[in-house]
Formats: C-alpha cells, structure tokens, sequence
C-alpha cells in the first residue's frame, strides 16, 4: 500500500474565534493518550501516512493497521474544530467505515465523530467527564450549560416559540427532570447528565442519548413513552449518566475526588508529624522542668540506657501510639530524637517564653536586676531578671508584683563597657524598652556600682535615663555581719572552731555516725550540723543554732571518739578542749541572740514565700505582718527601723540578766567553769607605732577575767553598737531624695502622701507634677472615707486602682514604687538553679543550653504554646525531611 501524504488544507480548517482554538486544543491533548505510539506525527504542517486515512471535518483521522483491525486515531494539535460543520452535516454522517482501500471524502460533525469513536470496540473509550468542556458542548447555543460547574438552564418562560406544528415546548416538563435543559435560541431540549456524565461504554453510547445530547425537538412526541422524555428517562444510557452525576456530587461534597483525596492525605500526613514532634517537644520540656539530663553516655540502639529523654519515650511506647509511630513509622533519618534538635527545640522554648515576658513588659515600667557567679566549669554567668507589676493579677487582687528570668548571659570580659553591652545585646534582642527601666539593682562591687565608670552608670547615661540605682539590701545585711563579726578580737578563732566542727563531723563516716549514736542516745531529734559560710547569708545564725542544740551530743560523741583511739583521737581532744572553753560558750550564745533579728530581716529581704518566723526564743514586735513577698522599698525601709529599735531595746539590763542566766545554767549543765581563766597565750607586745599616751593597752590581747561585767560590757554591748552603726551606715538614704520620695508612699510613713517628698520622684518619672498636687488634695479625704486599714503600699495601691481615672498622677507614682527592687535575691535562685543542672558530670554542656534550661526550670509558671512553637521549626526547617505545614 502506498504512502499517501496529507496536508492541512485537507481537513477543511476554518477558525471562528480565540476561543474555539484553545478549547479544540484542550480537546486534542485529552485524546492523544489514545493515540498510537507507532504512528509517526508531524504537527508543525503535514503528517505522513504508511495506510490510507479517513477524513474528518474535527480534525481527527481514523487508520487502519495493517498488522490488525485496529483503527488508529491521529489527533494534530495545531488544528482547529470547525464549530460551523452543523450546517453541512449529511444523513450518513452515522456510517463510518472502518476499513477501507480509499480514503473517504465525507464528512462527519464533532459530536457523530466522538459517538463512532466510542461505538468502535477497536478505539481506546475518552473518559469526557475529565473534558472541562464536553465534546458535544462546542455545538451547543451559549444559553445551555457548558462544564460540568454551570447548572442545567431551565428557563420559566410565560410562553416557548412555537414550531411548523404549532407546538411548543412546556414548562411543566421541568418538574421531576433536574437534568432536563431547554435552548431559547434553538428551541431544543438536553439532557444535562447524559452530556457532561455519558458513559464512555461504546456499547450503551451509540444512539440511546444522542438525540438529548444533540438537542431535541419534537414536541408532538415529547411524552411519548417509546419515543419522547419517558423513553430515554428509562435508557440504561440515561441511567448510567444519572448514577456517574450522582456519583460525581457524592464526591464534591465529601471532598474525595483525586486533587482533594490527595490534599487531605498531605493535611492527615501533616498532622501526624506534627503530633510525633509535639510528643518529641514535650518530653524535652519535662526534661528541662525537672532539671534532668536528656542525653546519655551512649545512646546507640544496643544500649541499654540511651539517656532520659530516649528512654522516657521508649517507656511509654505501648500506651501511646503517636511514641509508638515516632520509633516505628519515621525514616531513620528523620526521627527528630538527634542532640541538635534537642537544643533547637530547647532554644525555641525558651525563646517563646522570653518574648512572653517582653510582651509582659510592653509599655510599662520595670526594674533590672543582675548579679555574677560561676558555674562548674567555671565559666562566669550573669544572670538577668526583670521586675514588673502584673496588672492582671492586681484586677483578681491577687499582688501582682513578678520578677522574670531572662536568663544567663556568659562572659568572658569584666569590665563595665563590656557588661554593659551584653545586657543591652539582650534586652533589645527581644524587643524590651530601655528607656522604662527606672531603677537597677546589683550588689556592691565596683565595676558595678562604680560611680564614675561602673555598670550602672554606663547604663543610666547611655541607655537607661531613669534608672535609679539599688545597691541590694541583702547584700549590705551581708556586710554588715561580716563587718560585725570581725569587731571581735576572738572572731577568727571562733569562726574557725565552728567550721571545724562541722568539717570533722562530716569529712567521715565514722565521726558521723559517733554523732548520730550520740543524739540518738541523749534523745534529741535528730538535725544535721550546719556550714558557716560567707556566701551563704542565713548560715551564720543556723549554724549556731545546730551546735547550740546539738552540743551535748557533740561532747559526747567526741569523748567516745577519743576513746577509740588513732588518728581521728587526736582531733577530738583538740576540738573538745576548744568547745568546752567558757569564752566560745559566751560568743555562742551573744552571737546567737543577737544575729537572730538579723536572721529574720535576712528573710524578709530575700522575699520568700512564706512568713519569717522569727528564731527560737526570739519574739520582735513589728508593728506590721505581711507576705514576704509583698516587699517594696518603703516596707523594707521600715523593717530596717523595726530591727534597729529591736537591738536598741536589747540594751536593756533586764534583758542581758536574762541572757547571762542563761548562760550560766546551760555551764552548769554542762560541767563548764566561767570563772576559769583562758588557757595562756604569748604576751603580745604593743607594737612602736602604738606607743603614745593615748594606747594604754595591747591591741588584741586577751588579758581578762571572764565574768559577768566583762561579758556586758566587751562582747554584748559591744556587737549590739556595732551592728547599729553599720546598720544605719549602710542603710541610711539621708543623701537620696528619690529613695525617701518613694518611702513616702507608705501608710507608715510619718510624710505619708506628702507633696512635697514625692515631687522629686514624680519630677524623675516626668510625671505632672501640677496635676499630682491636685490628686493629693482629693486623694486624702477619701481614704479618710474609706477607713481602710493600710498596711503598706499594696493596700494603698488596690484601694486607688478602681479609681485610676480619677488619680492617673497618683496610680502611676504608686505603681513605679512598687517595680522598685529590694533585692536581687531572684538571681541569687536562678544560681541555685544553674548548679543543680550543671554539675561535674554535665560540665561540657554550652552556655546557650544552660541559659535556656535554666529559663525553663526557673519560670515554671508560664505555659508553652506547643502549636506555636512546630509553626516556628517548621519555618526554620522550610527543606524538611518531613511536611509540617
């Protein structure tokens, strides 16, 4: 058979508009899946044929396979439908021959085209419900439907035109038909289901719904059952159109067709790695919480302790499926257990919880505070916390003061600049005004209290133009015991004794034990000695206090120790000598009653939870009783005072008679002579530089009686003068006019709501100082109405805060006194806090994670939004091995 060649010009192209071009090319690209690969096209102009084809007019050509009576169908892309082919259409258009030796010259329309394709068993079937533009549509009139979006067009007319018969279509044949359309424009009517939803079966397609796909007429037969509207009602053509329409709407709304079954696998995907990774990040914030290592030493598959965090997964592996599916379902190279998670998703924690709190200091005033140490590594930290007042807890009357950690910033230089710098690096990372800081509390060394180049004057002329400066008031009390305790000439040597008894006790097991036997047989409860240490500030009084109470089981247990002779013999003699001294017996007791008041401001000023009660034996008539935690600076102010007259009373000779029999009898118990003298020391001689008529005596040397009077006069009286003089030396604040302003609005306050103290505080804040004045003089008589008990500033403020409007001046004084810091003893527990979870065996762990852990385990209260914090991985991870988003 001879090749035959057949051009363009062949297939009777004609292009009507833009429009039939593209949706004839969409056509063709739907059918060229049919095509046979073995047939060579050539779209750009001619197609070359090795058997003869058949002409049609949709530029579509039928040809027979010389292997078999296959058909092959060639679809050219570039060619165009001529929508205009209704007009020449020919009554054998149906007979299309599938074999033949010529080629034909007939031609066929579009839509008798797409009916013998689907009639010939030797075709591959089109599925047109994918078509967004049926076949048969590109013949139809613009005011039926199209796609398989546009409804049926049934069109309520008063009347329908009318055809040769004077019959017209009805109206009322559209009741019970929702797939009946009807044509104004060519007064014909279609089946909407068998047009868009026809089954692509050749055998039930042919001619069962041709005429309602082509558009139908005749109204004379309309209701015919073997002809009209009944008859193809009951076609199994129509009826499988109607079961894939019925099918198709079951699928748009429960969502299941192929582009939205795929979506909603990709979201169910999505939500279980999601979950997997809220699992992950959780156990990773209980780890945290509760301080404890994630990791462990080997945390291969084989071993056998692969660290908590693994672990604490893998025990709740058969109760909970979604640990289940991390260890079972993720690939091995994205299980998201690895170490650099770990420390991503602590760090992102962490983040979220800072930028809480900058949310919490938004637009109002707070305080700094920051205090140094070392870690275990020893490496300097600085810790960070902010004080705010919580306006929300004050609405529930709850006190609303909060300090916030922000966590530690390592560093690895000291001097001011430096310090400086690494805390504004902080606070502006996370979006925190420096300009409303309006004071700073750290202790006293000089690089940060300097006056002309220490922290806080760095920070207050370049940064912080309204900070005051606080020096920590806990850290003077600190001061002032130490200063006192070295007044003493047999300061040193009883410090000593103290810290030795305690050494020997617990450097060993047998000594400890001697001790326990000790107590358990003189019938004392049973407590533990406790370390004098210079940074610890209540350890003085507490460390007395245990070898007080537990002296007689010290007595004994260091004779059954001397008793069993060796090594350990030798240091109890000399500790037994030393305890049973009639001097150390004398300072013990002076030191314990007089330190117990400082223990209790201690206390206080540290801010604790729960209510100081004062030492054993110690009763201070404080003219006030309060949470610890609601301290501001004018309620320490007047505690301060309160202790200072306690100590003032202590003078009393009432009250050292009472003292001293004590003492006496506690010697007498004990077998303790108090008119022994000393054991004899070297006579010191007085140095040449002492020698005038002023020095009558040597320095320091202890040539003395030891009775009462002495007691009195060189011990008693003499601590009681000076704790007094380094109290009101360290915490007097006669040369600070901003401090004494704030005192003023306390309730105890003799200038309490004076105008004319708080001027200068309310000048400082830049505050109206006009309208303040207005505020007062209203203010006054209304509390006098109220007839309020005011304890302290808290009250004050509470009983003004629904009234905030009224007094705006006033509130907002009262709220910046109370930011003011006391004490930086929250730093001083974020410290606590860092040594618990980075120890000796943990010493390698990076300072970012031991900033971000510690966050964590400090500011328990605030809740992690887990949601939020996948959204932001997943942000940071856009080229995941697993779909977040």
């Amino acid at each position: 058979m001879k090749k035959q060649k057949i051009s363009n010009e062949q297939f009777n192209v004609s292009v009507t508009s833009t429009e039939t071009e593209e949706v004839a090319s969409s056509e063709a690209l739907n059918l060229l899946p049919t095509i046979d690969p073995n047939v060579s096209v050539n779209v750009d102009s001619t197609t070359t044929y090795k058997q003869p084809a058949l002409k049609l007019s949709s530029d579509i050509c039928l040809l027979p396979s010389s292997s078999s009576s296959r058909t092959q169908l060639i679809t050219p892309c570039l060619l165009a439908i001529d929508t205009r082919i209704s007009a020449v259409d020919s009554p054998s258009s149906n007979n299309i021959c599938s074999s033949s030796s010529e080629p034909p010259s007939q031609s066929v329309s579009p839509a008798t085209c797409f009916t013998s394709l689907s009639a010939s068993p030797a075709l591959t079937p089109v599925d047109t419900r994918r078509l967004s533009v049926s076949p048969t549509s590109l013949l139809l009139p613009i005011d039926v439907s199209h796609t398989l979006t546009d409804p049926p067009a049934q069109p309520i007319l008063s009347s329908y035109k009318t055809n040769h018969d004077n019959r017209s279509f009805q109206k009322q044949w559209f009741i019970n038909r929702p797939w009946l359309e009807y044509s104004v424009k060519n007064d014909k009517i279609y089946c909407f289901y068998c047009r868009h939803f026809g089954s692509t079966n050749p055998l039930i397609s042919r001619t069962q719904s041709d005429a309602f796909a082509k558009g139908y007429n005749n109204w004379k037969n309309a209701l015919d059952k073997k002809k009209g509207l009944p008859q193809h009602e009951s076609s199994l053509a129509h009826v499988t159109a109607t079961a894939n329409y019925n099918e198709y709407i079951l699928r748009e709304k429960s969502k299941l067709n192929v582009v939205n079954v795929a979506d909603k696998g990709r979201m169910e995907q999505i939500r279980k790695n999601r979950e997997r990774l809220v699992k992950i990040a959780s156990t990773i914030f209980l780890c945290g919480r509760q301080m404890i290592p994630l990791r462990g030493h080997f945390e291969y598959e084989e071993s056998s302790n692969r660290g908590n965090f693994v672990e604490i997964l893998k025990w709740s592996y058969s109760t909970d499926l979604v640990v289940k599916s991390i260890f079972d379902d993720s690939a091995s190279n994205a299980t998201y257990l690895s170490p650099y998670i770990q420390n991503e998703l602590l760090h992102l924690m962490a983040d979220q919880m800072r930028y809480y709190i900058s949310e919490k200091l938004k637009n109002k005033f707070f305080a700094l505070l920051a205090d140094e140490s070392r870690d275990c590594a020893r490496h300097e930290q600085m810790s960070i916390v902010l004080r705010v007042l919580d306006n929300e807890k004050m609405k529930l009357g709850n006190y609303g003061i909060e300090e916030y950690f922000l966590g530690l910033i390592p560093l690895h230089s000291f001097d001011a600049v430096s310090l400086a710098n690494a805390i504004v690096d902080l606070l502006k990372k996370y979006n925190i005004d420096l300009t409303l800081c309006i004071a700073m509390c750290f202790d006293g060394a000089s690089v940060m209290s300097g006056k002309n180049a220490g922290l806080q004057t760095i920070l207050r002329e370049q940064f912080m133009p309204k900070a005051i400066y606080i020096h920590c008031h806990v850290h003077r009390l600190n001061l002032v015991i130490v200063d006192v305790c070295l007044s003493l000439s047999y300061a040193c040597e009883f410090y000593t004794i103290i810290k030795n008894i305690h050494k020997y006790f617990k450097a060993s097991g047998v000594t400890n034990e001697r001790f326990r036997d000790a107590q358990n047989q003189l019938k004392l409860t049973y407590t533990n000695l406790k370390l004098w240490a210079n940074i610890r500030w209540d350890s003085r009084w507490t460390s007395l206090d245990a070898i007080l109470n537990n002296y007689q089981a010290i007595v004994l247990a260091l004779n059954d120790l001397i008793q069993e002779g060796g090594a350990r013999a030798v240091d109890a003699k000399g500790l037994l000598l030393v305890v049973q001294e009639p001097l150390f017996v004398v300072t013990l007791f002076v030191l314990h009653k007089l330190l117990g008041p400082i223990k209790i401001l201690s206390d206080k000023l540290k801010a604790t939870k729960q209510f100081a009660k004062p030492p054993a034996g110690h009763v201070i008539s404080f003219r006030f009783h309060f949470l610890a935690e609601n301290l501001d600076y004018g309620t320490a102010q007047e505690l301060i005072v309160s202790i200072q007259e306690e100590l003032c009373l202590s003078r009393d000779e009432n009250i050292f008679e009472q003292l001293f029999g004590r003492i006496t009898a506690f010697c007498q118990q004990n077998n303790i002579d108090l008119n022994e003298k000393s054991r004899p020391h070297r006579k010191q001689t007085v140095s040449t530089k002492l020698k005038n008529p002023v020095v009558e005596s040597t320095i320091g040397q202890r040539d003395y009686d030891l009775n009462k009077e002495y007691c009195k006069s060189n011990i008693y009286l003499q601590l009681i003068n000076n704790i007094l003089d380094e109290l009101q030396k360290r915490f007097s604040s006669n040369n600070l006019k901003i401090l004494i302003s704030i005192s003023s609005l306390s309730p105890n306050s003799p200038t309490f709501l004076n105008f004319d103290s708080l001027k200068s505080f309310a000048e400082h804040l830049d505050l109206d100082v006009p309208a303040l004045l207005n505020e007062l003089i209203g203010v006054k008589p209304m509390l006098q109405l109220q007839n309020k008990l005011l304890a302290n500033i808290i009250d004050l403020y509470q009983a003004l805060y629904p009234f905030t409007e009224a007094f705006p001046t006033l509130v907002t004084l009262i709220k910046s006194a109370i930011t003011m810091p006391v004490s930086s003893t929250t730093c001083e527990r974020t410290f606590s806090k860092m040594k618990m979870i980075k120890t000796t065996i943990r010493n390698t762990m990076t300072d970012d994670r031991l900033s971000d852990i510690c966050l964590i385990a400090v500011e328990r209260d605030i809740e992690l939004n887990f949601e939020q914090l996948i959204d932001t991985f997943a942000d940071a991870h856009k080229n995941s091995r697993i779909m977040l988003k």
